[in-house]
């Protein structure tokens, strides 16, 4: 299953103007550069166009989010943006799950306590 999603990925990579942008420029500044070659440059092109040229991995090789609203950068904005556009439920989730990551960053951002769960009551 992981292999389908990774091959429609590539797939839908493929088709994007940043890639085809790049692939066009590469035949033409080097004719006789390896098709193999010149995808994995214009991929790489295209993942720095897409996450940055600054953009962090983790060990497996998937990006890491970065920025404003990601793990650890949240702000009350994105809290009152989930809560406006999610849902409350969203919202609930959200601020358990840093509560749990992060009880300082937490506190800082003056999010309320979760509710404990209904058997600790």
């Amino acid at each position: 299953m992981p292999s389908k999603i990774a091959n429609e990925e590539l797939a839908a990579k493929k088709q994007s103007a940043a890639f085809t942008t790049t692939i066009d420029r590469l035949r033409r500044s080097d004719p006789d550069l390896p098709d193999k070659e010149a995808e994995k440059i214009a991929l790489d092109a295209l993942d720095a166009h897409v996450f940055g040229h600054d953009a962090k991995k983790d060990r497996k090789g998937n990006y890491l989010q970065q920025g404003i609203g990601a793990p650890g950068y949240e702000t009350t904005n994105h809290f009152a943006s989930i809560r406006r556009y999610e849902g409350k439920d969203a919202w609930e989730a959200a601020v358990c799950e840093v509560w749990k990551r992060d009880p300082k960053r937490a506190e800082a951002l003056r999010l309320p306590n979760p509710p404990l769960p209904e058997k600790a009551k």
